[in-house]
């Protein structure tokens, strides 16, 4: 039971937003016009999304809004300003390049009764493809004294190649010293951290039959 708690607040928090959602965590069609609109800051929104939505989506952003905009039908990469050029494709991940829903990596933590200690939107910058991600502290035995055992960490890339590539950093930095494992899946790279080798193997595992393709085996 304790191993739930933090999860199931954030579940009930996840479900009360999603059935209050009148369409303001979604970005609504604009219709007609130019091929990008002026957002917040100078930010540019591809054809297909209304500016000002996206910014009140923006304001308050976590994977709850990331998927408001996914289900939106939102042209990808969101903010047209970003650069996509780059990067290299690697044949070796066979895995889609095809959005994915944060939904399903609750679900997985909600089923599979792991204590979730915190969210947190990473602060990475918007460069060599990066678009933006999130850091889930997770605890296999429960998160009722708020002390995490291992960290998923999701960042969403604009393109294929710059995807792959980031894939290949990641095993690096975190494969190689036995920190963890990487696993692509969508447009995700999933790296999966933490000290105890068969608690990360155990979480990774599992998103390898949602289509995730393992770096390194």
């Amino acid at each position: 039971m304790a191993s739930c708690l933090v999860a199931a607040g954030v579940f009930a928090i996840w479900a009360l937003r999603d059935s209050d959602d009148d369409g303001d965590g979604a970005v609504a069609a604009s219709g007609a016009g130019p091929d990008t609109h002026s957002g917040h800051d100078g930010e540019q929104v591809l054809e297909g999304c209304d500016p000002v939505a996206y910014h009140n989506t923006m304001m308050m952003f976590d994977p709850f809004a990331a998927d408001g905009l996914l289900d939106s039908g939102c042209p990808w990469p969101y903010d047209a300003t970003l650069a996509v050029a780059g990067g290299q494709e690697n044949p070796d991940i066979t895995t889609e390049f095809v959005p994915r829903r944060y939904a399903e990596i609750f679900d997985l933590i909600s089923a599979e009764q792991y204590g979730m200690c915190s969210v947190a939107s990473l602060p990475d910058e918007t460069v060599n493809g990066f678009v933006f991600g999130f850091q889930v502290a997770l605890n296999e035995a429960g998160c009722a004294d708020g002390v995490s055992t291992f960290d998923v960490v999701l960042r969403e890339y604009a393109t294929k190649a710059w995807r792959d590539s980031a894939a290949e950093v990641a095993a690096a930095d975190v494969i190689e010293p036995g920190a963890g494992r990487v696993v692509v899946l969508g447009r995700w790279v999933v790296s999966v951290i933490g000290a105890d080798e068969a608690t990360v193997d155990a979480f990774a595992d599992q998103l390898v039959p949602l289509g995730g393709a393992s770096m390194g085996g």
